[in-house]
């Protein structure tokens, strides 16, 4: 299910078309796996990024619109380099200057996942 991102180059802002299937997912438990982007300057934090896209690849692009979500964890973590997943309540957003769209509330049961386990965080 691929949201149509839209980019205003006046602006700069970013705006989304939710698919019919994505807007179904509004206050559901969901599950994905992506790569953490801390926004708190902390040891352990409770706000972050997960992408589809690896953050310390310095030939790797960063992640579009459609393939990042705002984390809010119930509790503490800490940094992980690799693959992570995450449980949580999907919720939109609107952040259009961010290009931040979804949010997951009281994200739960943070676990590495396995090297051979293909990223699985799904493009909205």
């Amino acid at each position: 299910a691929k949201c149509k991102v839209h980019l205003d180059p006046k602006k700069y802002t970013y705006s989304i078309d939710l698919t019919q299937e994505v807007k179904a997912m509004e206050g559901k438990p969901f599950t994905i796996s992506g790569f953490m982007l801390p926004l708190e300057p902390k040891e352990k934090f409770t706000h972050y990024l997960l992408s589809k896209r690896t953050p310390t690849c310095p030939f790797c692009p960063p992640g579009e619109p459609n393939e990042i979500v705002e984390v809010f964890s119930k509790k503490p973590v800490t940094w992980d380099e690799g693959i992570v997943v995450v449980s949580g309540t999907m919720k939109f957003t609107s952040n259009p200057e961010m290009g931040l769209f979804f949010q997951m509330q009281d994200g739960d049961s943070m676990s590495t996942a396995p090297y051979k386990e293909k990223n699985k965080l799904p493009v909205f």
